[in-house]
């Protein structure tokens, strides 16, 4: 398993690191899911390379998982995957894990959402 470093030239001050999970079809787009990952930008992006997905959707109703950086209480995407409902369960079960290590093993800042 890699470790994550969680040291100060890393970690973008004020600005959040969220995953955000949207269903899609071609009539809409539904928003469920957000998970915050803290302010470190590298190790956020080391747990994205971990999911399971594509970079393009492969069918007309798909889950998008969607990195995105708050800059100014704004989302900026940073990275973006396409999953099935399985790819979905598997990592939502990567997040999970890897939230808890940071937070509870590393003493990682994750922050509530609000």
């Amino acid at each position: 398993m890699k470790t994550y470093g969680h040291n100060a030239k890393n970690k973008s001050h004020g600005n959040q690191i969220c995953y955000h999970d949207h269903a899609e079809s071609e009539e809409k787009k539904l928003a469920y899911g957000k998970f915050s990952l803290g302010r470190d930008k590298t190790s956020s992006m080391e747990i994205f390379g971990l999911l399971k997905g594509k970079s393009e959707p492969v069918h007309p109703c798909f889950i998008q998982m969607e990195l995105s950086q708050d800059i100014a209480g704004l989302p900026v995407p940073i990275g973006m995957i396409y999953c099935s409902l399985e790819e979905l369960k598997e990592n939502i079960a990567v997040i999970s894990r890897e939230i808890f290590r940071i937070a509870q093993l590393e003493d990682g800042d994750i922050i509530p959402l609000q």
